[in-house]
């Protein structure tokens, strides 16, 4: 592909540019590779070309005054054609060469790469539809520009998820396609909330370390339903409140379990439940700190008191169906707790419920927009909402962990729920600048997305810990 030059005149434009970026270092944190020269250079040959000059033309490279390589091409996504300008980057391409693997750097160039400026012009009218800035090293965080009258508006979305919407901008369209990001991102300084979408910079060690430290003591744990460590480290069965037992007819356990119950011992062998599991990986805060692990008693007080007519009422007084949520908030207060100065703080003092309603709006499967459902008390986040909001969390509360109370439909009463899980969530920006979380769950570690495949109708409520640099679980 032919390399052009971006003619001098815009050479002035980019020092400019440059320029301000500078004096406004400490408002922005965002950098990316800007297209705004490249842009100017292509405006009436690309951005305000018709439809049909567009298909099938091919792609064209251009070099902006700092040396940055770009390409300009087109291509139809849905109803829509796409106008792309998007900055080179390389991709690890592994070669078979003989006995041997040569992994290389291969020049890219993605719609999904930070620094991407797409342009959506409607297939059949010709219309401007949308402009998609991808900003951060994460895809799917980006701004939506659209037109507004003269005008136009702003968009910002996290996982389909509107973290603002309709913000005006005092800016016409057609100049948007020449604007530089900064120039955008200070006219919407005030209506659209940047800092829930930029990782703080050098905050995410402690959770990646207590990340590493869980990891590598999977493979002592082994599964069993109701079974958690007490606080003198024995192993107890959680609602019976005696010695845990492994049941000699259960052919799911391993033989070697089939033993009476251990003593907590450094590095060995672990039976653990799903609350159990949790209680452990917390228990690495409380012990450092007190010398002694949590009391299971002290778990299970209820935290919740529904009506006693109700039919959650009568359900309630038959089992605990809020034992993982009680569980989970107990657990967050005695860590607030231990590491504040007041000392006694509860589950409701605490602050450790997420409750936060970050999201306006979200994106359904079928495209649909509707309004976002956010946090329900005492029952939490549906499952599937959970990526745009761990991302959040992460950007707004760098170097905290969460611990989550898992909600299914009860299998034994028809159209009730019961919190029946634990997990523990992990998120992080790693130092790349791309966005992970890790959950673990039952003794095993899974990724975000496959949380969320297992428990696509779920609801989950999450308490909030700081993590921590002495974390050593037992």
């Amino acid at each position: 592909m032919k390399i052009r030059s971006v003619f001098k005149r815009f050479f002035t434009l980019v020092l400019a540019s440059q320029a301000i970026f500078a004096a406004h270092a400490q408002y922005s944190r965002i950098t990316l590779p800007d297209s705004a020269a490249v842009r100017s250079a292509v405006k009436d040959s690309w951005l305000k070309s018709s439809v049909k000059n567009l298909n099938g033309r091919p792609s064209e490279i251009y070099r902006d005054p700092s040396g940055t390589l770009f390409q300009v091409r087109s291509e139809r996504i849905g109803q829509s054609v796409a106008v792309a300008v998007m900055p080179q980057t390389y991709l690890k391409v592994s070669y078979i060469r003989g006995d041997e693997v040569e992994v290389v750097d291969e020049p890219s160039y993605s719609l999904n790469s930070c620094g991407a400026w797409i342009l959506y012009k409607n297939r059949t009218t010709g219309e401007d539809e949308k402009i998609i800035i991808r900003f951060t090293e994460n895809p799917d965080i980006y701004l939506q520009l659209k037109p507004l009258g003269k005008g136009s508006s702003a968009d910002l979305i996290a996982f389909d998820s509107y973290l603002a919407k309709g913000k005006a901008l005092g800016i016409p369209f057609e100049n948007l396609y020449t604007s530089s990001f900064l120039t955008i991102q200070r006219q919407c300084s005030k209506t659209i909330p940047w800092d829930s979408v930029l990782p703080a910079e050098n905050q995410y060690g402690t959770v990646q370390a207590m990340i590493a430290e869980i990891r590598d003591r999977l493979p002592s744990i082994t599964f069993a339903e109701d079974a958690a460590y007490n606080q003198d480290g024995k192993l107890y069965s959680i609602k019976r409140g005696d010695d845990f037992i492994v049941d000699q007819s259960d052919e799911m356990l391993d033989d070697y379990l089939k033993e009476p119950p251990k003593e907590i011992s450094d590095q060995g062998t672990l039976t653990l439940s799903s609350p159990g599991f949790v209680k452990w990986i917390v228990d690495g805060i409380i012990y450092p700190l007190t010398g002694r692990l949590s009391s299971i008693s002290e778990l299970l007080e209820p935290t919740v008191t529904p009506d006693p007519l109700s039919k959650q009422g009568v359900l309630s007084s038959q089992w605990n169906m809020t034992l993982n949520l009680d569980w989970n908030r107990h657990l967050a207060e005695k860590v607030t707790s231990l590491r504040s100065v007041k000392k006694n703080y509860d589950y409701k003092t605490g602050g450790a419920d997420v409750n936060d309603n970050f999201f306006i709006s979200e994106i359904q499967d079928d495209g649909r927009i509707v309004p976002s459902l956010g946090y329900t008390k005492n029952v939490g986040y549906s499952a599937k909402r959970l990526l745009p909001l761990l991302y959040v969390l992460a950007a707004n509360e760098p170097d905290w962990f969460y611990i989550g109370a898992i909600r299914h439909s009860s299998k034994i009463s028809t159209g009730e729920s019961v919190f029946d899980g634990n997990a523990a969530f992990f998120p992080y920006f790693r130092d790349d600048g791309k966005f992970d979380c890790v959950v673990f769950q039952n003794g095993k570690e899974l990724t975000i997305r496959q949380f969320i495949s297992n428990n696509p109708d779920a609801y989950v409520h999450l308490e909030r810990i700081q993590s921590y640099e002495g974390f050593y679980p037992q």
